[in-house]
């Protein structure tokens, strides 16, 4: 739910560590080596390492996005058109609609402007559909939703089920109708 530039400051107190943040430290922690001597080291890792990934997922976020991309720590974002679709007032189109639509190049036009990589979920993740994204600048890719990949694995084997025991004395009734999109 960042939306704004003062959102992503305040994420970024939360992560990193002074000076340049405000996260709390404690030299005694496992990623430090339960060791003081370490924490300096483990400090500039920490600082250096930690991805700052806001998600565009509502209006305000549209709205700032040229912004949100400017900001010296985010290096990436995410485009997450299951939830602006519903922001939107576009129910469950996702990509299909066009205020989404709108959004996603509205997107692509500050991570090319501001050179933050974008990344997003495919949900129908076809060679045409990557060769889509990839084309549109995506460069981490994450393909669909976990139920959803779930969902398509018991879908096919169902399908494979009732494939197979036909022409057998055994019946088994229809799957119901899926209620996911896609």
């Amino acid at each position: 739910m960042v939306q704004s530039v003062e959102d992503i400051d305040r994420v970024a107190d939360f992560v990193f560590i002074p000076p340049k943040g405000k996260r709390g430290i404690c030299p005694a922690i496992r990623a430090a080596g339960y060791n003081v001597r370490d924490f300096e080291e483990y400090a500039a890792w920490n600082n250096a390492e930690i991805a700052l990934v806001p998600m565009i997922e509502n209006a305000a976020d549209v709205e700032n996005v040229d912004a949100i991309c400017a900001h010296p720590d985010v290096k990436m974002i995410v485009f997450a058109p299951g939830d602006l679709a519903f922001q939107l007032g576009e129910g469950s189109q996702m990509m299909r609609g066009p205020k989404v639509q709108a959004a996603y190049r509205k997107t692509l036009d500050a991570v090319k402007r501001h050179v933050v990589l974008i990344g997003g979920p495919i949900l129908d993740s076809t060679p045409e559909s990557c060769r889509k994204f990839f084309d549109d600048g995506v460069r981490i890719f994450t393909l669909g939703l976990d139920t959803l990949g779930f969902r398509r694995f018991c879908e096919a084997t169902v399908k494979a089920l009732n494939g197979g025991i036909g022409g057998t004395e055994y019946t088994r009734k229809p799957a119901p109708e899926s209620r996911f999109p896609g």
